[in-house]
């Protein structure tokens, strides 16, 4: 079973969606309240995806350097009803590898969770997500 951290909006019903079927994919999920939390299970646990919900949360890119800085290997996917967050230029560019319009496809989250565990496969495919 891969590892899912999330800090999504559990009440939304298309979170709750994709969650089912994650966990359908042997993906366990376990819920994290700030970035702060986020950041430091990264580094402990070797995670290497995290998944971002860009709606709920306003995040800079001074964390997006820093989580990067800490795991270069690190995936990071996004998920927002909006297609440009200006202020996230840097963070687009250089380090989210996809982001996702809502309402969440399930089979392009998967297509992507698949690639980016498969592109390591030396690692432990654990898996990190937060709003």
């Amino acid at each position: 079973m891969n590892d899912l951290v999330a800090l999504i909006d559990r009440k939304s019903k298309g979170w709750i969606e994709v969650e089912s079927r994650l966990e359908a994919l042997n993906y366990r999920i376990h819920l994290v309240e700030t970035l702060e939390e986020l950041q430091t299970l990264t580094v402990k646990t070797g995670c290497r995806v995290v998944i971002l919900d860009l709606d709920v949360l306003e995040i800079p890119n001074r964390f997006f350097r820093a989580l990067k800085k800490d795991n270069p290997d690190l995936a990071i996917l996004a998920t927002s009803s909006r297609p440009f967050h200006p202020q996230l230029k840097e963070a687009m560019t250089h380090h989210i590898c996809a982001c996702f319009r809502k309402p969440i496809e399930h089979e392009e989250i998967e297509y992507w969770l698949k690639a980016v565990v498969s592109r390591s496969p030396a690692r432990d495919p654990t898996i990190c997500s937060e709003r």
